[in-house]
């Protein structure tokens, strides 16, 4: 059997991560700029709305490429259908991250025209960072115990 960690998904979704990762700090301190008041530049508040529905895009793929047939979770759970729990679990997490970023979105795009929402968008975005990093450091456990016990090391 070939390791999940050979297969083609699985480089894609580590890369995925990583860039996610990357993302998510330049828009936090966009958004802090721009909630905190320090940045009102129209330019600014452009390239958040652009940020976060790249985000939006990203957050998309990401999980799509964990949850797809032949996917990162379908494959673990060919080796480790015990886990079928926790991966379910967190598949659910990911429907409620797509739609915490469509709120942020929908939210950021009004802020130009009321300055007082960057406040709001900043705190749901570090609350939301936060709970993504979270997220994928559960995610990033379950596959090492995963592959640990595939080769028999768990």
């Amino acid at each position: 059997m070939v390791p999940p960690t050979a297969r083609p998904g699985f480089p894609r979704v580590r890369n995925q991560r990583q860039g996610l990762e990357r993302a998510l700090e330049p828009l936090e301190w966009r958004l802090i700029a721009l909630g905190s008041g320090e940045d009102r530049d129209p330019q600014t508040a452009q390239e958040a709305v652009e940020m976060l529905a790249a985000l939006g895009e990203t957050l998309t793929s990401h999980f799509g490429a964990e949850e797809e047939p032949g996917g990162l979770f379908g494959e673990l759970q060919s080796v480790a259908p015990r886990a079928r729990g926790d991966m379910s679990a967190l598949v659910e997490e990911h429907q409620r991250f797509r739609e915490r970023v469509a709120k942020l979105l929908a939210r950021a795009r009004r802020a130009p025209r009321h300055p007082e929402e960057w406040v709001i968008v900043m705190r749901g975005f570090r609350r939301f960072a936060r709970d993504l990093r979270a997220h994928e450091r559960a995610e990033n456990g379950l596959v090492a115990e995963i592959l640990l016990e595939d080769q028999g090391g768990g």
